[in-house]
């Protein structure tokens, strides 16, 4: 049987859910992954995501030399400015999209690392979860 699609994704990582999240209401989308979903190292990440969420306490240029030191200063210094100046427009978008990061007693998230508990780590794929088969 030939299906069609408007668009085709290959990858079920964090960066293939969220295009196929955005494009969903424009078209039909098919996303391929090596075997299943659940798959993708998305999936299984224990860690929280590193973003500047209070310019009181913190700064774009401390995240973007711990990304270049983490990388051994291998990365792409024009990238990891872009990404780390994007992330909290990008992690208002995943809380737009239902993912309950974890906060303070003031409903506040922490410092620098914004987590979800790991074991619910998985908003993401449930959201996705939501519109296969459609």
């Amino acid at each position: 049987m030939i299906q069609k699609f408007d668009f085709l994704i290959i990858g079920s990582g964090i960066a293939g859910m969220s295009f196929a999240l955005k494009v969903a209401h424009k078209g039909k989308v098919a996303l391929i992954c090596k075997t299943e979903l659940e798959e993708a190292n998305t999936y299984f990440a224990q860690g929280g995501v590193a973003s500047v969420t209070n310019t009181l306490v913190d700064n774009f240029e401390k995240h973007i030399e711990d990304t270049m030191i983490a990388g051994d200063w291998l990365s792409d210094r024009a990238a990891v400015e872009k990404v780390v100046k994007e992330a909290p427009s990008q992690i208002k978008e995943l809380i737009s999209w239902g993912v309950d990061f974890d906060k303070n007693e003031k409903g506040e998230f922490y410092h620098d690392i914004i987590n979800r508990n790991w074991s619910r780590n998985r908003s993401i794929n449930r959201y996705w979860s939501r519109y296969r088969y459609r």
